[in-house]
């Protein structure tokens, strides 16, 4: 299974200095090009650090198909999300996104969808993070701006 990540989820591992955890989730993470761009302007405006994404493959929009409706979703969503649903939804990718927008959008469409929370909870059960741990990057998280639903990882175990 193929996950591609949205620029929320890649700043908020980023924001707590541990983007390589989404490498080790278990499963292929990719994002969009256009995911990037954004990154690297959140990192020129000084409101992401510096990382290396080298491990982290990038899609473009290959077809006629994926441009159409990525302009179509780009009417109501960002630019990031709108490249990572249109690469879901031809793709049959799992969508990894905390906006809210974006989620009700994977919904519609039938799309699996995750995100930050659902990630952290996928390390705590692969093993890859304690519990302990995981709340503890959650609390940083929530600190640093994620508005998460949840206060700690416990009950979704």
């Amino acid at each position: 299974m193929t996950l591609i990540a949205d620029t929320t989820v890649l700043s908020n591992f980023a924001l707590v200095q541990r983007p390589e955890l989404l490498s080790m989730a278990g499963s292929e993470v990719i994002t969009a090009a256009q995911v990037m761009e954004e990154i690297r302007r959140g990192v020129e405006r000084g409101l992401l650090p510096l990382w290396d994404w080298q491990w982290l493959s990038i899609c473009t929009l290959d077809t006629p198909e994926e441009v159409q409706l990525f302009e179509h979703i780009s009417r109501r969503l960002g630019q990031g999300e709108a490249a990572c649903l249109a690469l879901a939804i031809q793709r049959g990718y799992t969508f990894l996104t905390d906006d809210g927008d974006a989620r009700r959008w994977s919904h519609r469409a039938e799309i699996p969808v995750s995100g930050t929370i659902g990630i952290l909870v996928r390390l705590v059960q692969r093993g890859t993070l304690t519990i302990d741990e995981g709340n503890a990057l959650l609390t940083e998280m929530r600190q640093k701006g994620f508005y998460a639903p949840v206060d700690r990882l416990d009950g979704l175990l």
